[in-house]
Order: structure tokens, then C-alpha cells, then sequence
């Protein structure tokens, strides 16, 4: 679109199609010495508008004895019809006033005469103009300014940056920036638009002029600003001195191609201009691979050399790299160094299992002792330590962070090997803020723990009822109880399966298991405990007691047989009963062979006068007895 296309547009845009407008009420007085219909501004008078828009007051009315109504009024400028078409509050009235509003336009700094009228149209058609009112508007003047290049520089080529920025002089009246051009010796190089985001009071813009192809020497420079009312201002000329710059040189002095280097280095470069061209080193900058690394450094503004040197940290690369250190001028002129390739070598923080050592047998809770470094040259910081035993992380371990102990890291880890035997892997992983190591593997042996199972004294029990062991498991030869083992309580009746309860030791070492079945004979119990314990091993008896009732018959006599009869239901037939006097510690009175739950017994007594007997039963046919017996009976022999 062109210049002229773009400036109607904007006028369009600024001047609304209806600013405002208020009718104020019916009029109580008629002109009469106006011919109807009539209609009259009432305010303001000719003036010059001291700001965008102005207030017209109008009368208006139509002959009041005929049919004719009023239907609406419009401001006309200048003969062109301005607005929308407006009516009387009170359809079909004959008579009334009101208030219609103008947005004068013109371009910034150009003062403008205009007629206004207003115009009334009634039902039947009828048509009135008012007297035209002469108003006189001023709007403010617009001042684009060139900031850089000053005028007299010298500026180099070919690729000339020119910025530039306006303004205006109050009263403004909503009359905004629209465009920005660079003329360059009258003629036009570049155009921008203006950022529509600002309220329009100025217009900052960097235009562009390619002098590849211009002369060297003496040009112009102006810019051209274009306002939305249709003002176009022009700077004021700026000279300067085009000059042809050569490229600034820069070189790398260290690291030298082909080095290998490590950690935190430093690159340090020299970059030069030829001071003739009037040019000066402005920044300089690190570029590995192509992307720029670290902050960008300021020259001397004064000098035509530039030397600096910027932190490389190579910590987390590896192998081949390249260098290149770039230099931009106050003219605006870049230049950069050729390409440099080093190697990046970095050695990997390490870890090392210092106790136990490879191949050493260990037992209970084991200290686990391992060290991690990192290379001091590098940024690398040290993080935390993790145990893994057979390829599980057993415990963590964060690592102490302060003056001397950035680049260094010792852990020592408690490991239980409560419930292992045999041989495992430890491992130590040491983990950085950038990258992990692991040690190597050490295989340890776990040795048994030698221990003893200790059962308490298992009292008799009479059959038919249940039975519990208690026990302890202890180590030897220091004799402490082991806490939280796990033990296998296995009970074996006399000719019955054996059944097996899992019990697990308390703090204090001891444990509990029950045999919840009736006992009929004697049982076997054996406790056992892991290999991890030396496979241990405790064995008791519970002897199962059967009661036997015995009678004397009446009248025993001295030195002459009696018959003692001993019964009981449970006796099984062939179980020995053996008749002990306990006056006479294990003097055997007499034995007899259950039948069919008793048994018979002839006894002698000598010349005593009171007996204390006590009855035991045993079976012959195995080495596990089932034992029985009866409380002890004082019997009298006359």
C-alpha cells in the first residue's frame, strides 16, 4: 500500500464515526423570527481548539401549528457530513437542543481552518443548515533525531547500523508514530514500522544501510518520520566518513593446537585493529565447538589491541574440541581467531576399599572403610558413598563438604552380616556431582558364628498334655546372647512324626516354641540354628508320666507275702514296673509286667513299721522310656 493509502487509513482510524452526543431537552421558546424549520449552533462561536475535540450546542425547531416533527441531526465539516445520524429524546417533538462532539484532524504541526454546521432533517422530509462556524486547530510538531552515528563520525563499512528515536511537542491530540525511514544522501535505504506496543510518543528504531557498494567518503544520513493525522518530519542531516575497516585479527596464544588439556583452564587471546580506519577493539568472546562459553569480556575503548584471557572448565568433556576466541568492534566489525583443536583428557574420580581387604574372613557387624577422590584440577565436587553388598546398596552416606574436602571423600559403613555365611561382594559407589566410580570388588568371607544352644530343664509332663521349651542362643567363647535369630524347634514323639515350630530369639537372646498337640509318649526335642551359626544344634527330652494307683491290702503282715496290686487304664501291656523304696534310696522292693493296666506285685516286708514306696513304670523295648509313676504311699505293715 502506499504512503498516501497508509496516512487515509489512519485518519480513519483516529476519527470515530460518532464521538458523543447528548440532546439536552425540548427548547421552551421558538424563534420566531427564523423561518421553519430552523436550527442554529448555539456555542461555541469561531475559536481556535485548544485540544482534539470540541462541544457544539444547537437549537433547534419546527413550525409548531403544522404536522411536521424533527427526525435528526448531523455535524457537517467543511460540507462533508461528519458522524451518525442523532434524534430528539422524545420521538414526534417539534422543538429542541442538544450537544454534538468534533475531533478535529490535521498533521503534526500544521494549522487548519474548518466550517461546522448542523444539519436537521424532519419526518416529512424536510432539511435546515445551520450558520457555519469558523474553528481553527493547531496540532503539536514531531521531531525524529539520529543518536548514532554522531555527525563527523567516521564510520566503517559495509555494514552501517544507524539508530534513531522521536518525539513531539505537547499538545500531542492522539497523533502517534507510524513509520521510521533511513535516507542515506537523499535517497531511501531502509523503512521500519514503529512498535505499535508504546504509546506512540516515540519511535526508538535501528535502520540499516548496506555501503558495500558505496562510495568511500562523505554521506548524509537523515530519517523520516510519518505520524497517523499524515505528518512526515525529517531529521536534521547528519555527515559522516564512510571508511572500508579491515577485519579486526585475532589470535590464540595458549592452549597451542594439538595440547591436551584437563579441568579448569584458561584460553588467553589477542585480538587487534588497524588504528587508521579509527576503529576500536569493543568485546571479545570463547567459543568451543561453535557456541559461545562463558561471559563476553570488554576491551580497552581507548586502544587498538585487545588481550584476555576466559575460564574454560573441561571437566565434563572428553576427547577433541575446538577453540576459537571472536572479537567485535566499536564499528561494529567482527573478526575471530582460526579454529584451534585441543584434547580434553580428564582422569575419573576413583574409590578404593581400604577394611576389610580382599579375601578376609569376617563375622558379625564389620567395618567397611572405603576413600574417594577427584582430581583437584577439575570443578567437580564430591556428593555422597553407597555399600553394595552382592549388588544391593546396603547404606548410604553423604560426603562432608568444606574447606579441604571438596575434591575428597572417606565413608566407613557398619555391615551386619547377622543371617550371611559363606563368601560376598562388597562394593563402594562414589557418586559426584557430574559422574559415579565404583570401586573394585572385594570377596570377603563371612565365617560362622561359633554359638551354643542352650535348653532349660524340661520337667516331666503326664500325658495327655501339651508341653513348651524354652531356650537361649549364645556365642561362644564370649557366652552373649544372640537377638533376633531365627531358631527350628522340631518335636519327635516316640514312634510319631516330627513336627518342626519356627521360633525367633528376643533382645535378650531367649526364645519360646510350643508343642500344642497331646503328648502320649516320650518326645524328642532339637533346636538347630542357621549356618550362620556354626549350624548349632541343643536336644532335651520330654519325659511323658503316666499315674499308678496303688493298694495294700488290709492286715499286712511282717516277713510274710502280700500282695501289692498297682493299676492304671494307660499302662501299656508288658511296661515294667519296678517298686522302689525310698527309705533305702533305690532299693528295689519287687517287679511286676503290666496286663491289662495292672500289675501284681508279692511282697515281703521285713520288720519295719513304716513304708514310703514310690512306683516307677519304664518300657524295655526302646531307648527313648516313656517314664510313669504315682505320688509315694506311706503304707503301715502291722
Amino acid at each position: 500500500m502506499s504512503l498516501a493509502g497508509r496516512l487515509s487509513n489512519a485518519l480513519r482510524v483516529v476519527a470515530p464515526v460518532t464521538l458523543f452526543a447528548s440532546l439536552l431537552g425540548t427548547a421552551t421558546t421558538a424563534h420566531a423570527i427564523v423561518p421553519y424549520p430552523d436550527v442554529h449552533i448555539t456555542s461555541p462561536g469561531p475559536t481556535s481548539s485548544s485540544a482534539g475535540t470540541t462541544a457544539f450546542q444547537f437549537s433547534a425547531a419546527v413550525n409548531p401549528s403544522g404536522s411536521d416533527t424533527i427526525a435528526s441531526f448531523q455535524l457537517v465539516v467543511d460540507g462533508i457530513p461528519y458522524g451518525g445520524m442523532l434524534g430528539c429524546p422524545t420521538p414526534g417533538s417539534r422543538s429542541c437542543t442538544g450537544q454534538l462532539l468534533w475531533e478535529a484532524q490535521a498533521p503534526s504541526g500544521t494549522t487548519a481552518t474548518h466550517d461546522v454546521q448542523v444539519e436537521m432533517h424532519t419526518t416529512q422530509n424536510a432539511t435546515a443548515l445551520s450558520t457555519a462556524v469558523a474553528v481553527t486547530v493547531t496540532h503539536a510538531t514531531a521531531t525524529p533525531v539520529i543518536s548514532w552515528p554522531v555527525t563527523g563520525a567516521t564510520v566503517p563499512g559495509p555494514d552501517v547500523f544507524v539508530d534513531a528515536d522521536s518525539s513531539f511537542a505537547a499538545p500531542r491530540y492522539g497523533d502517534l508514530t507510524l513509520s521510521m525511514t533511513l535516507l542515506v544522501d537523499g535517497g531511501q535505504v531502509d523503512f521500519q514500522t514503529c512498535d505499535g506496543s508504546t504509546t506512540g510518543a516515540d519511535c526508538p528504531t535501528e535502520l540499516y544501510w548496506d555501503a558495500s557498494s558505496a562510495a568511500f567518503g562523505d554521506h548524509t544520513l537523515q530519517v523520516r518520520l510519518v505520524t497517523t493525522s499524515g505528518g512526515v518530519w525529517t531529521s536534521a542531516v547528519t555527515h559522516i566518513t564512510l571508511v572500508g575497516t579491515p577485519v579486526p585479527v585475532v589470535t590464540v596464544t595458549s592452549p597451542t593446537a594439538g595440547a591436551t588439556v584437563g579441568g579448569n583452564i584458561m584460553v588467553r587471546a589477542t585480538g587487534t585493529v588497524d588504528p587508521a580506519a579509527g576503529d576500536y577493539p569493543r568485546v571479545m568472546g570463547l567459543f568451543v565447538d561453535g557456541d559461545l562459553s562463558g561471559a563476553i569480556q570488554n576491551c580497552s575503548p581507548t586502544s587498538s589491541s585487545c588481550t584476555l584471557s576466559f575460564p574454560w572448565d573441561t571437566s565434563a568433556l572428553s576427547g577433541k574440541h575446538t577453540i576459537e576466541v571472536g572479537l567485535a568492534t566499536v564499528g561494529q566489525v567482527e573478526g575471530f581467531s582460526s579454529p584451534l583443536t585441543v584434547t580434553v583428557s580428564n582422569p575419573p574420580p576413583t574409590v578404593v576399599i581400604t577394611s576389610p581387604t580382599a579375601g578376609s574372613s569376617v563375622s558379625r557387624v564389620t567395618t567397611v572403610i572405603a576413600t574417594g577422590t577427584i582430581d583437584p584440577a577439575q570443578s567437580d565436587r564430591v556428593r555422597d558413598m553407597q555399600l553394595i553388598v552382592d549388588g544391593v546398596v546396603r547404606a548410604t552416606a553423604p560426603c562432608a563438604l568444606g574447606a579441604g574436602t571438596l575434591h575428597s571423600c572417606s565413608s566407613a559403613f557398619s555391615w551386619d552380616t547377622l543371617g550371611l555365611v559363606g563368601t560376598h561382594n562388597l562394593q563402594v559407589r562414589f557418586d559426584t556431582v557430574r559422574t559415579t566410580a565404583l570401586s573394585s570388588v572385594n570377596s570377603v568371607v563371612v565365617a560362622p558364628l561359633p554359638t551354643k544352644i542352650m535348653i532349660g530343664r524340661v520337667a516331666a509332663v503326664q500325658r495327655g498334655a501339651t508341653a513348651t521349651i524354652h531356650g537361649a542362643l549364645v556365642s561362644t567363647p564370649d557366652h552373649k546372647a544372640i537377638a533376633g535369630a531365627p531358631v527350628q524347634v522340631t518335636f519327635t514323639p516316640v514312634g510319631g512324626r516330627p513336627v518342626t515350630v519356627p521360633a525367633t530369639t528376643d533382645g535378650a537372646g531367649l526364645f519360646t516354641a510350643a508343642y500344642a498337640t497331646p503328648l502320649r509318649w516320650n518326645t524328642l526335642v532339637s533346636v538347630t540354628a542357621g549356618p550362620e551359626y556354626g549350624s548349632s544344634v541343643g536336644t532335651a527330652v520330654i519325659r511323658v508320666m503316666t499315674p499308678v494307683t496303688c493298694s495294700v491290702p488290709a492286715g499286712a503282715k511282717h516277713g510274710k507275702a502280700t500282695t501289692v496290686v498297682c493299676a492304671s487304664p494307660l499302662l501299656p501291656n508288658g511296661t515294667t514296673v519296678t517298686l522302689r523304696d525310698l527309705d533305702k534310696g533305690t532299693h528295689v522292693v519287687a517287679t511286676g509286667k503290666a496286663r491289662s493296666g495292672k500289675v501284681r506285685f508279692t511282697v515281703v516286708f521285713p520288720k519295719k513299721r513304716q513304708y514310703r514306696l514310690t512306683l516307677w513304670a519304664t518300657t524295655s523295648s526302646s531307648k527313648l522310656y516313656t517314664a510313669t509313676t504315682s505320688k509315694g504311699y506311706r503304707i503301715r505293715v502291722s
